[in-house]
């Protein structure tokens, strides 16, 4: 990785984030642990007065944020207000309402980022040359399928691009209540579950991201519904369209799948059937994805697991990353602790038949590959845990709804603050990623866009009309095979190659190789420029560089 200078310091940046929220984990569950302890020894009041605590250091700490908060209660007001049937509706049935509401706006409110112009890119392509790229990808083909039929019934658009997550956001609430229900909680626990899935940000995040996290997570939550329920079928349907979706469903699968032939003995022939019927399904992909997986295997992305990488899962998965650095530590403190305090609850519950189907989803899986990751070869594990961890939303619903009544209350009011404020957060103007379309607007009077990496070049021509990819193009983030890039109709050269009026569009990442940068120097000393910076961050920068090449 020496042609990457400044690889290694952004891989020691994430193994050092990872080992600090591995510290808050000690500290979170200390905390915990003294609270449980305090139940005992110490009246109400003191409780109380700790979750009291909590809440105002919260506050401190986001008080710049806090007035985010107003629209978020001035919503929900009209809603109330100018909603009233909603109250005729099934619980269920109004809670998916505002699942739907609190989802729309992320349809087009923020511009495609790289993975999201990956998709649109082969979703826009003829279905063989599709497939021919989706061979030189990391994923398997079916949810590149559900976007390329979408592209053709709605269009490209952003908001036509996420649609299909939308639907499956949707249905990761429904089924969160649905697993609930089939573990034999009452209705309030399943509605408390679902109601937290409904505004968590990482749910709303994944409901509004034209990629298949949020359907990968729905077909695990409805496998483990399918045990549950006796349901084989189910199970069969689920299994194949998780391991169409992502590689690492395998996981999930194998381990549900062997949960339910040691759970239900007496079943274990028809069980036995469809994990061989899924199984055997999915298989027929295999060998594709064991060439995908030896493809990657030195991809930059795929840093070495340790605690602290876990406990971010959880962090990501729920809160995700909208939230500003001197709210991390009571956030992450607070998503941890609950998580302590709910699996103490539930200690007794968890060692029940429904409980061990339901720890095999949440806790065995991402075990297992974190396992692997540890002892044979590194994984990204953060995006393929979503159902796991939306699922710990079970547990915080039965802390809050079937908890001894006094710390129920003193949670609740602890967390739902915390809640609030990140779902406010989601939606907060500072809190946008990169803006591409701002691209577009900085090159619009110009003949064509050029770019020295795969990863911008996938962005810009989602964006820009004419956009030419350097020929010796920077390929750490995707790497393609010529003729996935030729299937993608990129128009590939050198810059010397290019007249008229030039939009060099320049980012400066980690990710930069040497060789590149020194090509982008060379150019701006050859050729006089303008330059505006589009983008800056302590992570990276984007430039553009207008220049004017031949006559």
């Amino acid at each position: 990785m020496t042609d990457y200078p400044n690889l290694s310091e952004w891989a020691l940046k994430l193994s050092q984030q990872a080992n600090g929220f591995a510290l808050w984990f000690g500290m979170s569950t200390i905390t915990a642990l003294l609270v449980v302890w305090a139940r005992r020894r110490f009246p109400l009041a003191t409780r109380l007065g700790g979750m009291g605590a909590y809440v105002g250091g919260l506050a401190i700490a986001g008080r710049d944020y806090l007035p985010a908060l107003i629209p978020a209660f001035v919503l929900g007001v009209v809603a109330y207000k100018w909603l009233p049937h909603a109250r005729r509706l099934k619980p269920i049935q109004a809670l998916l309402m505002g699942a739907l509401v609190a989802r729309l706006p992320g349809l087009w409110s923020e511009a495609l980022w790289y993975d999201e112009t990956f998709t649109a890119g082969l979703a826009r392509l003829e279905f063989p040359h599709m497939m021919d790229v989706i061979r030189a990808d990391v994923h398997p083909p079916l949810w590149y399928m559900v976007e390329w039929v979408t592209v053709r019934l709605l269009g490209s658009s952003e908001a036509a691009l996420r649609f299909p997550s939308l639907l499956c956001g949707l249905l990761v609430v429904y089924l969160i209540y649905r697993l609930a229900l089939a573990l034999s909680q009452p209705q309030a626990t399943a509605l408390v579950a679902a109601g937290l899935v409904s505004i968590l940000p990482a749910a709303l995040h994944y409901s509004n991201d034209a990629r298949g996290y949020s359907l990968l997570a729905a077909a695990v939550l409805l496998m483990t519904i399918a045990i549950l329920e006796g349901r084989p079928l189910w199970f069969i349907l689920a299994g194949v369209v998780a391991l169409y979706t992502h590689n690492l469903a395998w996981f999930y699968f194998g381990v549900i799948g062997l949960t339910a032939l040691w759970i239900f003995p007496n079943e274990r022939p028809m069980w036995m059937g469809a994990v061989l019927g899924a199984g055997l399904a999915g298989g027929l992909w295999l060998p594709t994805t064991l060439q995908q997986t030896k493809d990657i295997m030195d991809g930059f992305w795929l840093q070495p697991i340790n605690l602290g990488d876990l406990l971010r899962s959880l962090i990501i998965g729920t809160v995700y990353t909208k939230i500003p650095e001197g709210l991390l530590l009571p956030v992450t403190g607070g998503v941890i602790g609950l998580s302590v305090l709910s699996a103490i609850f539930a200690l007794r519950w968890l060692l029940s038949r429904g409980g061990r189907v339901y720890l095999a989803m949440v806790l065995g899986a991402p075990l297992l590959i974190a396992l692997v990751s540890a002892f044979w070869h590194n994984v990204f594990i953060e995006r393929a845990v979503l159902a796991s961890v939306l699922g710990m939303s079970i547990i915080w619903a039965r802390l809050l709804t079937l908890g001894y009544k006094g710390d129920k209350r003193a949670v609740a009011g602890a967390v739902a603050p915390m809640l609030l404020l990140c779902f406010a957060l989601y939606y907060h103007p500072a809190m946008s990623r990169f803006d591409a379309r701002n691209l577009a607007k900085a090159c619009q009077n110009t003949d064509v866009a050029f770019t020295t990496t795969t990863a911008a070049g996938f962005i810009t021509h989602y964006y820009l009309p004419h956009v030419v990819v350097w020929s010796e193009a920077n390929d750490l983030n995707q790497q393609l095979p010529p003729e996935a890039k030729t299937a993608l109709g990129w128009q590939q050269s050198s810059f010397d190659q290019l007249r008229g009026r030039v939009c060099l569009i320049d980012t400066e990442t980690a990710l930069n190789r040497a060789d590149e940068r020194d090509y982008v120097e060379s150019i701006l000393a050859q050729h006089p420029h303008r330059t505006q910076t589009i983008y800056r961050n302590n992570t990276y920068t984007v430039q553009v560089h207008i220049i004017q090449v031949g006559v």
